[in-house]
């Protein structure tokens, strides 16, 4: 069975930031995470901004979701960058994603979220957006555009 441009692009992005050492990466998870460092990448939605008789241009939408801890609270956000600017390095290396691509830009990071309950260890989150712009043929999801 052939799989879409939108899912092979998903793919594509997960396995870039698969290739983070030492950071455990899931898509689109909805359990609680409880091991750290972490990444979840969530699938997002799209839009057609251009189209005419021989391609559809898309803006694809992905959000990943970074997650530390730290051995103190002032340690937070020397990992909360550290892992942020991990994930940007491994998704700007290849901004076509194997040329399925046009572009993948770096969109918002969201103010991080600071677990502030006591009886563990401090930990936080950050939410960082990327928009994929892609081709596909007008009539064809599965197909890049010519």
């Amino acid at each position: 069975m052939p799989i879409s441009i939108r899912e092979q692009i998903f793919a594509a992005v997960l396995v870039r930031l698969q290739t983070i050492a030492n950071v455990t990466v899931e898509r689109n998870r909805v359990e609680p995470v409880e091991a750290f460092p972490f990444l979840v990448m969530i699938d997002g939605g799209q839009s057609v901004t251009e189209e005419n008789a021989g391609l559809k241009l898309h803006s694809l939408r992905v959000e990943v979701e970074g997650y530390v801890s730290a051995p103190t609270a002032a340690e937070l956000g020397p990992a909360l960058s550290d892992l942020h600017g991990q994930t940007v390095l491994a998704l700007m290396a290849d901004r076509t994603l194997g040329n399925l691509a046009i572009d993948l830009r770096e969109g918002e990071l969201g103010d991080p979220e600071i677990d502030r309950t006591q009886g563990h260890r401090p930990h936080a989150a950050f939410s960082l957006a990327f928009e994929i712009d892609y081709f596909t043929d007008p009539s064809d999801p599965y197909q890049l555009a010519p």
